[in-house]
């Protein structure tokens, strides 16, 4: 069975209905919006229309308990990456297809999970661009297990790279400690489709497209 949820961004005014408490001088400076709908497969969205595909990933595979920025994009490197357009500018959109456990569903709308997993999709897509490759390169691999040699070259590859170059983590020489800068002010849309299987293990399975 699948359900899944479309989030999108609308650059029009906000619409109003008379019973609505918004003051209207207040509407003109509203010149965008966020939305979103339930669905189905077949769904389409409102305001925005798939153009070409920039890049597709297959065959990721996580553990129910991975609920990490760092953890989600370790799995994602892992995965089959088709590139298909070297476009790295202009506004973009994600579709998401994700096969869980049976019974499962709900714990990925349990605290921030979905979040970061997004941020690590949307991380995924740039080559970090920035100082401190090695402190980051480090932090990473002591929260992936993952060895340092390899993050530093997934990080800086362009072989992934349809988003553009970015300081995608922010690393803090004082404390050591690195946070997730994703570029996400860009993302117009984006489509989750959830189907749950009739299995017994915890691993989940993706499938991510990210189109502009």
């Amino acid at each position: 069975m699948y359900n899944g949820i479309l989030l999108e961004r609308s650059f029009q005014n906000v619409q109003c209905s008379a019973t609505d408490k918004v003051d209207a001088s207040q509407l003109a400076t509203m010149n965008h919006h966020m939305c979103y709908q339930m669905i189905s497969p077949t769904t389409t969205s409102m305001h925005w229309k798939e153009g070409e595909t920039l890049g597709r990933w297959s065959n990721v595979y996580y553990a129910t308990s991975c609920n990490s920025v760092h953890g989600f994009w370790s799995a994602i490197e892992k995965g089959e990456f088709i590139k298909q357009d070297m476009s790295k500018s202009g506004f973009y959109g994600i579709e998401l297809s994700l096969k869980v456990p049976n019974k499962r569903q709900n714990l990925l709308y349990k605290g921030n999970r979905l979040k970061h997993l997004l941020d690590a999709l949307i991380a995924s897509c740039h080559a970090y661009i920035g100082d401190y490759l090695e402190g980051i390169s480090k932090w990473l691999a002591i929260r992936t297990g993952d060895g340092i040699a390899s993050i530093r070259n997934s990080l800086v590859s362009e072989s992934r790279n349809v988003l553009g170059q970015y300081e995608l983590l922010r690393y803090n020489s004082k404390s050591g400690r690195c946070f997730w800068n994703p570029r996400d002010n860009d993302c117009m849309m984006i489509k989750i489709l959830v189907e749950e299987e009739e299995r017994t293990d915890v691993e989940w399975g993706a499938f991510y497209c990210v189109f502009r």
